[in-house]
């Protein structure tokens, strides 16, 4: 017994000793992290004044800082066994309104009507060995679309419960709040929410027999209508609006839902709180849209005291800068020509945002000197090319100094792109001009002539890029 011990001490021992050798040849190799240019076009100049400053880690033991000065110099720190901060991008870590996806069998859990017919295809397709399916409409079971809704607020929990199996689910979990005045906050959400089910909603409930658990379901909905909230929040407000789109909005059969019911009726909401309540008797309408219009952003910055909206209207992108304190616009700016089809997504940076529309548009807006937002760049990405990709499908950064628009991108390599290293940063600057520069980057942590270290055990952290 004490020579297995001894043996088993041994092994141990000696993996601790290699994991140490290994992490102190990880040291000595890359105690001086670079990056070598492998692919470049466009005049260098376009790079005055541009600092990225990066984030690295192996396995959250062995950590670096990385100051890169493109052409010039790299500045690293490392250390083991300690987690640098890593940079925050866009502000706290507030989750906010979840909206839990729900198909109609879970959705039968409280509804009496639709529990009885799924029960009945149920016993079906136990007797018949076969799939059994039917067709209803949803407004046959609902009146106004239910609102489901998991909410996070510092030190609140609202969780709408997820069980094994479709039977098990449905009920909510409250943290931070008293049960009683968490169901108090979501049956007067799902008053105010009152939104009347569309009579083109249309749904098929498919029940079949497994080899598993015996049953399994399967539902779909042709022209649905699912709140999807988008929210953001100040120290003691939760401000939220809703996509009132009908199957996500196709332009050749748009659909809007009805929202009269709603007190108000569509706009943003403004939902207060404390610590540790939930203030959904002061829940209100403080902002109106019109109906026929549609919420795509919303942003926040609370020091300007400003929220940012982004809508589709009569057929363009617009952003709205909306002052908080009288909840009116103080800037409104057309971006782009927009239909259901499209799409935008948003940077928002301290002075500037960057507006990317399917990938390829882009609006850059800014700040000036006495806080007033206005156009400041626009382009198009080159369609084609080396550098026409889906940014904001990776991990992008912006900086804008007025005049040049720098785009940074690190790669991040799916499932099947194991031999892809993501230690490959693009940069492209943009100016009035077009793109001016580009230049992909590898980084010595992921060489795969010196095969350090591979990605799967290499990954990049928070990180900024700052023009000077």
């Amino acid at each position: 017994m004490k020579r297995v011990f001894c043996f088993l001490l041994v092994l141990v021992l000696l993996g601790a000793s290699l994991l140490g050798v290994t992490a102190f040849s990880l040291i000595k190799e890359s105690d001086n992290v670079t990056f070598t240019a492998v692919d470049e076009w466009g005049d260098r100049g376009y790079l005055r004044g541009l600092t990225a400053e990066m984030n690295f880690s192996f396995q959250e033991k062995l950590n670096w800082r990385v100051k890169f000065i493109p052409f010039e110099k790299t500045e690293t720190e490392y250390d083991y066994d300690t987690i640098y901060p890593l940079y925050v991008k866009g502000g706290n870590n507030y989750i906010g309104f979840a909206m839990p996806s729900l198909g109609l069998i879970e959705l039968k859990n409280e509804n009496p009507e639709l529990k009885a017919l799924v029960d009945e295809l149920k016993a079906q397709t136990a007797e018949s060995g076969k799939m059994t399916a039917k067709e209803i409409k949803f407004r046959d079971y609902y009146e106004h679309y239910p609102v489901y809704v998991d909410l996070y607020l510092p030190g609140i929990t609202i969780d709408w419960q997820r069980g094994f199996g479709a039977d098990e689910r449905g009920q909510y979990s409250f943290g931070g709040i008293s049960a009683e005045r968490g169901q108090g906050f979501i049956n007067a959400f799902r008053e105010y929410f009152r939104v009347p089910v569309s009579e083109s909603d249309v749904c098929e409930i498919k029940v079949m027999p497994s080899e598993h658990n015996g049953i399994s379901y399967q539902s779909s909905r042709d022209n649905s209508f699912d709140f999807a909230f988008l929210d953001k929040r100040t120290e003691n407000t939760v401000y939220l609006i809703f996509d009132n789109e009908i199957n996500n909005g196709h332009e050749e059969k748009r659909e809007l839902v009805d929202t009269s019911l709603i007190p108000g009726g569509y706009g943003i909401y403004a939902l207060p709180y404390t610590e540790n309540d939930i203030k959904y008797e002061e829940l209100r309408t403080v902002y109106s849209i019109p109906d026929d219009a549609t919420a795509k952003n919303l942003m926040l910055d609370e020091e300007r005291n400003e929220l940012y909206l982004g809508l589709h209207e009569n057929g363009k992108y617009v952003l709205h800068i909306i002052d908080i304190a009288t909840m009116t616009d103080k800037t409104v700016i057309e971006l782009f020509d927009f239909t259901c089809d499209d799409f935008v997504r948003v940077s928002q940076n301290e002075d500037f945002f960057v507006f990317m529309k399917n990938y390829i548009d882009f609006n850059v807006v800014s700040s000036d000197d006495d806080g007033k937002w206005k156009p400041a760049l626009t382009g198009t990405m080159p369609a084609g090319s080396s550098v026409h990709r889906e940014y904001f499908s990776y991990d992008s950064s912006f900086a804008f100094d007025g005049e040049r628009l720098v785009v940074w991108v690190f790669e991040q390599p799916g499932m099947e792109d194991t031999q892809i290293l993501s230690l490959q940063p693009d940069v492209m600057v943009f100016t009035e001009n077009g793109l001016q520069y580009y230049c992909k980057w590898l980084c010595s942590l992921g060489d795969p002539v010196a095969n350090v270290i591979r990605w799967e055990a290499v990954s990049v952290g928070e990180w900024r890029i700052m023009l000077r």
